[in-house]
């Protein structure tokens, strides 16, 4: 009887080499929320193909999808990923975007639902208005903890 340890030994090493690059490419469908019709809750409007390799951050991918880039002035995400800032321009105090209480509530509720749905290890995001942590009359730009959205999360 033969021995295979060789070629086995071989495959052994090679298959890890072949298969990390197609794991690199791996796509996920991230999950965006936008209020109801009603503007009575936030439910799904739609999921989108993401891969790091072909979309980039996560953070700056859901932005884009959150229909918000415009008013992103920056972000920052911990190594840990347990944190994330998202600094926006002054323009948005003005914006239709954040006005009216159910507006800039749901621009709150939004950003945070979709981002900790969509990132598990993720548990506060700093709200910034140009760098600054500041209440406006609708919407505040304060930190927010996953457990805030204990309901929301389910």
């Amino acid at each position: 009887m033969k021995k295979w340890t060789k070629p086995f030994i071989a495959t052994m090493i090679a298959l890890p080499l072949m298969t990390a690059p197609l794991a690199a490419h791996a796509s996920q469908q991230l999950t965006i929320y936008a209020p109801n019709k009603m503007a009575t809750k936030l439910v799904v409007e739609h999921k989108s193909p993401y891969s790091y390799a072909k979309n980039g951050s996560m953070t700056k991918f859901l932005m884009h999808e959150l229909h918000y880039t415009h008013y992103v002035k920056g972000y920052a995400v911990s190594k840990s990923e347990k944190t994330i800032t998202l600094n926006f321009k002054s323009s948005l105090a003005t914006s239709q975007v954040v006005q009216g209480s159910t507006g800039g509530q749901f621009f709150t509720d939004r950003i945070a639902v979709t981002f900790f749905k969509n990132m598990p290890k993720l548990q506060t995001i700093y709200f910034r208005l140009d760098g600054k942590e500041t209440s406006l009359d609708h919407v505040n730009f304060t930190n927010i903890q996953r457990s805030d959205y204990k309901k929301m999360l389910k």
